[in-house]
C-alpha cells in the first residue's frame, strides 16, 4: 500500500473517532438536560407531599375544631337544659306568687289585712262563741256554790232542741232565796275589732216568780264590761220585760235589785241580742247575773249558744 493511501485510512479513522466523540458529547449533554427535569419531578412530587401533609393537618385540624364544636354543641344542651329549667320554674314561681297576691289584694275590704286578705277582727271573733256541748265554754261561776251549774236539760223546762246549757238550776231544781249569783265568760282581747259594734247574742228560757200584787222579785240581767267597768244595755229587740226587779227584802240586797231584767216566765226559748260600741274591746267580757228575793223560787234561767259578732 502506498503512502497516500495510508493517509487515507488514518483521516477515515480520525474522522470516525471524532464523529464517536462529538456523538457521546452530545448524549452527555442530552442526559445532562434529563437530570433538571427529573429534579424538577421529584422536587414538584416533594412539593406535593408537603400539600398534602399541609391538607392532611388543615384536615386533622378541622377535624378538632369539629370535635371542639360539638362538645360545643353537648355544653350547649347542657345550657339549654338548665336555662328551660331555670326559666320554666322562675315563671311558675312568679305567676303563682303574682296570682296569689293579687287576688288577695284586690278583694280588700275595710278592716282586712291588706297581705292576707284576712279579717283580724273575725279571727279574734272566732273563740268567743259556745254551744256548751263538748264543755261549759270556760265561764266562772260567783259563788262556786252550785247556783249556776253546766249540764243537761231535764225535767219540766222545755229542751226544744238545746242539749247542755247553763242553767240556774237542772232536773227541776229550784233556784234559792235571797241568790246573787254571776256567770262570767273569759276574757277576750278583741283589739282587733276597735271602732266597730259588737253584738252579744244567746237563747234563752227563763221562769221566774212572779205576783201580781207583788211585783217582779226575781230575775236576770246582762252586762258587758267596756274594759273599766260593767255595763248594762238594753236588749236590741227593745225594753227588758220588766221595768225592774225589786228584791229587797233580803238581809244582803242582790245585785239585781232596783235594774231592769229578765223576770217573770218566757212562753219558750227565744233569741235575745245586745249591741255595744265601746272605745276598747282589749278586755272583752259580759255576764249574766242571777237574783232574787226571800221567797216563791222557781226554774230561774236557761243559757246556750252564745255568739259575738262585729258590725
Amino acid at each position: 500500500m502506498g503512502e497516500l493511501s495510508r493517509l487515507y485510512i488514518a483521516g477515515a479513522i480520525f474522522f470516525l473517532f471524532s464523529c464517536a466523540e462529538v456523538r457521546v458529547d452530545r448524549e452527555n449533554r442530552d442526559l445532562g438536560d434529563s437530570d433538571p427535569a427529573a429534579n424538577t419531578e421529584t422536587e414538584t412530587g416533594a412539593s406535593d407531599d408537603t400539600d398534602s401533609q399541609v391538607m392532611s393537618d388543615t384536615a386533622s385540624d378541622t377535624g378538632s375544631a369539629a370535635d371542639s364544636d360539638a362538645d360545643t354543641d353537648i355544653d350547649g344542651d347542657t345550657d339549654a337544659d338548665t336555662d328551660t329549667d331555670t326559666d320554666t320554674d322562675t315563671d311558675a314561681d312568679t305567676d303563682a306568687d303574682a296570682d296569689t297576691d293579687a287576688e288577695p289584694d284586690s278583694e280588700t275590704h275595710d278592716g282586712e289585712d291588706t297581705e292576707t286578705g284576712a279579717d283580724p277582727c273575725g279571727a279574734a271573733l272566732q273563740n268567743t262563741g259556745a254551744d256548751f256541748e263538748q264543755n261549759d265554754g270556760g265561764y266562772v261561776t260567783t259563788p262556786s256554790n252550785g247556783i249556776w251549774i253546766w249540764g243537761q236539760i231535764s225535767g219540766k223546762v222545755p229542751a226544744d232542741g238545746h242539749g247542755k246549757v247553763w242553767a240556774t238550776g237542772l232536773e227541776d231544781a229550784w233556784y234559792g232565796n235571797c241568790d246573787n249569783a254571776f256567770l262570767t265568760s273569759a276574757e277576750h282581747n278583741l283589739s282587733a275589732c276597735a271602732g266597730k259594734n259588737l253584738t252579744l247574742s244567746f237563747d234563752i228560757y227563763y221562769h221566774y216568780h212572779y205576783l201580781e200584787n207583788d211585783g217582779y222579785r226575781d230575775g236576770l240581767l246582762v252586762e258587758l264590761f267596756d274594759g273599766t267597768s260593767w255595763v248594762q244595755v238594753p236588749p236590741n229587740e227593745g225594753d227588758w220585760d220588766t221595768e225592774t226587779i225589786n228584791a229587797s227584802n233580803c238581809g244582803i240586797v242582790p245585785y239585781v235589785n232596783g235594774k231592769p231584767g229578765f223576770a217573770g216566765k218566757s212562753a219558750a226559748w227565744s233569741r235575745k241580742s245586745f249591741t255595744v260600741s265601746f272605745d276598747s274591746y282589749e278586755h272583752f267580757q259580759f255576764r249574766f247575773v242571777h237574783g232574787s228575793d226571800n221567797g216563791y223560787p222557781v226554774y230561774g234561767s236557761y243559757v246556750d249558744n252564745v255568739q259575738v259578732a262585729a258590725q
